[in-house]
């Protein structure tokens, strides 16, 4: 995962774990929790979809926000 930094230049802060043979489908989205750091819906390869707040150093543990079938889903939003 890269995050844009505030002098504009791409910082990795989430290295392991986000192939996307796990995570097949990834969507940033606008700020969903208002701190003013866009936030991300993920699908899970077992159908699952998943929410991660955004962070200015690191991605905040994420939890699933809905259960069925997601694993067929093309996009979000």
């Amino acid at each position: 995962m890269v995050s844009e930094d505030r002098d504009r230049e791409d910082l990795t802060y989430g290295t392991t774990g986000w192939d996307s043979a796990t995570w097949p489908l990834l969507r940033g989205t606008p700020d969903v929790n208002n701190d003013g750091i866009p936030d991300l819906y993920l699908t899970r390869n077992d159908g699952t979809l998943h929410l991660y707040y955004g962070g200015q150093t690191a991605i905040a543990n994420g939890w699933r926000v809905e259960e069925d079938d997601w694993n067929t889903a093309r996009t979000i939003g």
